[in-house]
Parts: C-alpha cells; sequence; structure tokens
C-alpha cells in the first residue's frame, strides 16, 4: 500500500459552513496526533489537481463533508466517484453532511440527477458547435458529467442510509465518533498489511474504465456442452459432446444501461422505443438494469465500440463461451446446481431485476446468465428465411458458424433466459435462434454481455 493510501483526506467543496466544518475536524484530529491530508494546504502550488483528487479517490480513509454544493462541483463529485470506483467505499469514507444536502428527499435527489443531465446537454450541444480538432480536454469534461450522472443516485443513496449524525452532534463530542472511526480502520490497515498476501487468482476483476464491464477469467480446458437426447430434449441440443475452448474474460453481468448509454452519447445514435428510454437517455433509476431491446447489429457495433475506446479486443460470445461461463465448471442442469432455485434467478418476475440483485450463479462468479434477459452471441444458428435450410449442428466445431459476415438472412444463436420465458428456458444447455434484426418481445427482450480475448 501506498503511503498516501495510509492517510487520511478531505474532500469537501470550499466556502461557507463547509470550510468551517473541516476547518473544525481539522483541528479536533491535530491535536489526537492525526494530521488531515487537504487540498489547499497540501495541493502545492501548481500541483496537479487531477492527480491529488485520484489520491483522495485512494486514500485509505477519507473525511467527506457533503452539501449542496458538493453535489453540484465536478471536481468534489470526481473525488467521490474516484472513492467509490476503488475498494471497500463502505469502509474507507467518513461523511458528514451538511443541512442543504438534499439526499434524504428523493424529489430532490432526482434534482441533482437533473442538474448533471443539464450540465452534459448544454456541454454536448456546445461542442457542436465547435470542430472536433479544438476540442482538445473538453471531451474529458464531458465523460466526467456523464459518469457522475451515472452514479450519483446510487452513492446518494448509500450516503443517506448511513448514520452519518448532525455536524452539531459531532461538534459536541469533539468529532470524536470520526476520530474513532478512522483509528479503528488506520488499525485494521496496518494489521492486514503485515500479512503476505497471495497473488491475486487469475479471476480476479482486472481494472476497467468506469463505463467498461467488468470480466471474469474463464480457465482453457475442455467441458461438455449441450444434453444428452431424451424425452423433452429438443433435437439441435445433442447430442452432449466434449469440447476444448482456450481461456477467455467473459461479462460479468450483462451490459448495463448506463453501459450502453456511454457508446449511444459517443456516438450519436438513436435507440429503439423497445428500450424503454427517454429518448437517448436512461430512466432514472435504470442505470443498472441490462440493456434490452437490443439487435443482433447493435450489439457488434457496441463491442467494436468499446474495443477501440479501450484497446482490448471485446466481442460477443460464441454459444460454445457463453455455455462454458453458464456451466461455471460444473455438470448440473442450471448454472447453480440441477434444481430449480427461484432466489438464484428472476425467473417469472413482472419487471427486469438490476444486474447483480440476485447471487451470483456459479463458481466462476458471473451474474444474471439465465432468468433475467436473452442474450445474444456470435454464433450462426442457420436457417435462411429464403433459401435452403443451412443450420449449424451439434457438435459445435468452428467451421464457419461465428463468422459476424454472415448472411443477414441467418438467424444468431440467442442464449439464457428472461423473466416471462418458462422455467425450461433456465437450463445451461438451452439454445434458441432469432433473426439478427429481432429485439425480442416484452418480457423477454434481447440483451448481451461481452468476452474479452486474454
Amino acid at each position: 500500500m501506498s503511503d498516501y493510501e495510509h492517510a487520511v483526506f478531505v474532500s469537501y467543496a470550499w466556502g461557507g459552513e463547509r470550510e468551517e466544518v473541516v476547518n473544525q475536524i481539522d483541528g479536533a484530529l491535530h491535536k489526537r496526533g492525526i494530521k488531515i491530508i487537504r487540498d489547499k494546504r497540501d495541493l502545492g502550488y501548481k500541483g496537479s489537481i487531477k492527480e491529488f483528487m485520484e489520491r483522495i479517490g485512494q486514500g485509505n480513509c477519507v473525511i467527506v463533508v457533503i452539501s449542496d454544493k458538493y453535489l453540484r462541483s465536478p471536481n468534489c463529485m470526481f473525488e467521490l466517484v474516484e472513492i467509490a470506483d476503488g475498494r471497500e467505499f463502505h469502509e474507507r469514507i467518513f461523511p458528514v453532511v451538511l443541512s442543504d444536502a438534499n439526499i434524504y428527499d428523493p424529489l430532490k435527489r432526482i434534482e441533482y440527477i437533473k442538474h448533471w443531465e443539464a450540465k452534459i446537454a448544454e456541454l454536448d450541444q456546445a461542442m457542436r458547435d465547435v470542430g472536433q480538432a479544438n476540442l482538445q480536454g473538453i471531451r474529458d469534461d464531458i465523460d466526467l458529467y456523464t459518469r457522475v450522472r451515472a452514479r450519483i443516485a446510487e452513492l446518494t443513496d448509500i450516503l443517506k442510509d448511513m448514520n452519518t449524525l448532525t455536524p452539531d452532534m459531532h461538534r459536541d463530542s469533539d468529532f470524536n465518533e470520526i476520530y474513532d472511526g478512522i483509528e479503528k480502520r488506520m488499525k485494521e490497515s496496518l494489521s492486514s498489511t503485515a500479512v503476505v498476501t497471495p497473488p491475486a487468482p487469475e479471476t480476479h476483476l482486472i481494472e476497467t474504465a468506469y463505463f467498461e464491464p467488468q470480466t471474469i477469467f474463464i480457465p482453457e480446458g475442455s467441458f461438455w456442452m449441450g444434453s444428452d437426447a431424451g424425452p423433452g430434449v429438443p433435437t439441435y441440443e445433442s447430442p452432449r459432446h466434449e469440447i476444448f475452448l482456450p481461456a477467455f474474460r467473459i461479462g460479468k453481468t450483462p451490459v448495463t444501461n448506463a453501459q450502453f448509454e456511454e457508446f449511444v452519447r459517443d456516438m450519436h445514435r438513436s435507440v429503439s422505443p423497445e428500450m424503454g428510454w427517454d429518448g437517448q437517455k436512461v430512466p432514472v433509476g435504470g442505470e443498472k438494469l441490462p440493456v434490452a431491446g437490443v439487435t443482433f447489429y447493435e450489439a457488434v457495433a457496441y463491442c467494436d465500440w468499446l474495443s477501440k475506446k479501450t484497446n482490448r479486443k471485446y466481442s460477443l460470445p460464441n454459444e460454445a463461451q457463453w455455455e462454458k461461463a453458464c456451466r461455471g465448471g460444473s455438470h448440473f442442469l442450471y448454472p447453480w446446481g440441477d434444481e430449480v432455485d427461484s432466489e438464484r434467478s428472476n425467473q417469472g418476475q413482472a419487471t427486469m431485476s438490476i444486474v447483480d440483485f440476485y447471487p451470483e450463479q456459479n463458481d466462476y462468479g458471473v451474474f444474471d446468465m439465465v432468468g433475467n434477459v436473452r442474450q445474444w452471441t456470435c454464433t450462426v444458428w442457420g436457417e435462411k428465411r429464403i433459401a435452403p435450410d443451412v443450420r449449424y449442428a451439434y457438435p459445435y466445431k468452428d467451421d464457419g458458424r461465428n463468422d459476424l459476415n454472415a448472411s443477414k438472412q441467418l438467424r444468431r444463436v440467442v442464449r439464457g433466459s428472461a423473466m416471462k420465458d418458462d422455467i425450461k428456458w433456465l437450463r445451461c444447455s438451452a439454445r434458441s435462434g432469432q433473426a439478427p434484426d429481432d429485439v425480442g418481445l416484452p418480457g423477454a427482450r434481447h440483451s448481451f454481455r461481452v468476452v474479452m480475448n486474454v
């Protein structure tokens, strides 16, 4: 752990009661031998503001003085999002909420969302009137505004649920609660760093940009794909056969609305009415829902954009990769076992659930493989609408069936199941073929997750 990760930072908006509270905290902790790092004193003349804010985001203990001005400030919200994107957000943050921070009233919280949406729209419109070559640095600002807008509802919800105590209560105790919490946190951190930490397993999440889906490592090796022929088993699911796949990484969850919105905004794309958005914007509260109602071509375009944006190689999974990730290294009928478990998926519910509402569905640590939304793969199912049947039969093999440039008349394999689908579609081996320009039915819209080559 770096030295600054052991430090105590403070994040606040300058001026007024906000600065008065910080000064009081500063003095109270200084008497107890704890120095807090604050920008006015420790940034230094000509120091990098962004670098200092990133250090705050990685700090082991961060006192955050939340005010109305804080929730509307790009710099302050950058610090809060950086903290939230790091590890152990709840454990590292020590909030003090001032009375003008309207986080306890849902209508007022929506006003903060609208504030950031207005900032995005205003800057986006202004950028259209200027040549792209003259926008150095401005794109970073709109990316930040979008990042804040995607997280502010979640973060204010977390903060309102914490027993932060009032500023007066903190003053009356000379900020003892904050001091005790920081002291406990520092002792725990020192204790943990005294132990040699083993290398992270290959399944550990890698560092991603704020708009980039997290992926899970799936090791190379063989697995059994498909089903044994028998009563109730469609012929196109058999025979059961063993195949070998190289290692790959697959999306921990389906792509979310917030992640897809970044693509839509960046590429100035329109979205279909079936997606249920407010124009080109995700409805408030829908940021963590899986994007649903997309065609195969939209999913491919997103993967192409994500690859260029991150300089990584993203694509749709082929159906063998999808099924291996779904099985989680097991031979079970369902991702979690051989019995239907209503606590493991959203199957049968009236509305979609957010992508991590239910537990991980297997030992690989993936969410929502089945039971929430159907998911595109890059694999050709076959069955030309006009022309002879050219369905690609099992056993699965590398015979051109994953060609992204295959005829648009050919159906593509859809895996997983949606909330309105029958229980039989929860099976790991269940598969169907859909026209590539289809978005799915109400209650069973098409979504997707990404694969990253390793």
